[in-house]
């Protein structure tokens, strides 16, 4: 399912590209999640396709709440094992926790 060569590749041309940019986004994720880890990649990555553009800083504070309250959903496995055929109780771990502005376009997506 993760392709750690694609992946490794994918990380290097996008430390060159922001290699010269010197003004980088903070990104606050859970105190016990250890940078560099797959768990660190697979937060940042659903972070990143949940934000459309809402006010970061309560969407990123409403992310870390989840991931505290319901660790289980952000690892992709356990989602499709889970929620398969059980869509709608997702969706409402999603909007009543996390608050994005599509909930069912996030959904689709994560």
């Amino acid at each position: 399912m993760f392709d750690l060569g694609k992946a490794k590749i994918c990380a290097s041309k996008m430390k060159n590209y922001f290699n010269s940019i010197e003004e980088i986004a903070n990104v606050e994720i859970p105190n016990d999640i250890k940078i560099g880890t797959n768990e660190h990649i697979l937060y940042i990555f659903y972070s990143c396709l949940l934000d459309y553009g809402m006010r970061s800083k309560i969407y990123h504070c409403n992310l870390i709440n989840t991931y505290n309250k319901h660790k289980e959903i952000f690892d992709p496995s356990y989602v499709v094992k889970t929620f398969k055929d059980n869509e709608e109780s997702l969706l409402n771990i999603i909007k009543e926790n996390i608050h994005p502005r599509y909930p069912n376009i996030a959904l689709k997506n994560g």
